[in-house]
């Protein structure tokens, strides 16, 4: 999610995150937020499905959740196969769904996670795995995590060279102009 401070990014956040919770069990979906944001997303702390919600200024708490979804990629794919097939075969394997939000505070505060965070965006999804990055410009996540990226949504931004930069040609496009409103990219 790309958007700046007025554009609804962290309500858009929240949304996802409440139909997730609203839609899955904790057997099914296990959620792991990073809100270096506006704190929106610590409402979340304590529902079923969300195992922990960590603040900006907790470096061992962040530190032992990358190493345990490091932990968790490698365990699931040892299994072999994809999730999919594994889950059709009977074993409970809940969906992850990591959340950081403030992608340019996590990289001030946290780049030495960010190779862990390439291979989780790279490989996880196979597995069950998958991230919901926040950002406020494109330069807050880096190219090597944006090639890892499959899709995103554009909510307004700073300039009209940022737009180009996420989507390319700006030929017949409408850019998103209010609360909530967006491309898909």
């Amino acid at each position: 999610l790309y958007g700046d401070a007025n554009s609804g990014i962290e309500e858009v956040a929240a949304s996802m995150l409440m139909n997730a919770c609203e839609r899955y069990t904790a057997s099914e979906l296990n959620v792991y937020v990073l809100d270096f944001g506006g704190g929106m997303l610590t409402a979340f702390r304590g529902a079923p499905q969300v195992g922990d919600v960590v603040i900006a200024n907790d470096e061992e708490r962040v530190r032992r959740l990358f190493r345990f979804l490091s932990q968790e990629l490698d365990r699931r794919r040892s299994v072999g196969g994809s999730y999919t097939r594994y889950v059709a075969q009977g074993n409970v394997c809940p969906r992850v769904l990591l959340v950081i939000n403030g992608m340019a505070i996590f990289n001030e505060l946290y780049e030495k996670q960010e190779p862990q965070l390439v291979k989780l965006l790279r490989e996880g999804a196979s597995v069950g795995i998958h991230a919901i990055l926040c950002a406020m410009t494109v330069q807050d996540i880096r190219m090597r995590l944006r090639a890892c990226v499959k899709s995103s949504l554009v909510f307004s931004l700073a300039s009209e060279g940022d737009y180009m930069n996420l989507l390319g040609s700006l030929r017949g496009v409408a850019l998103p102009d209010g609360l909530g409103r967006g491309l898909i990219r």
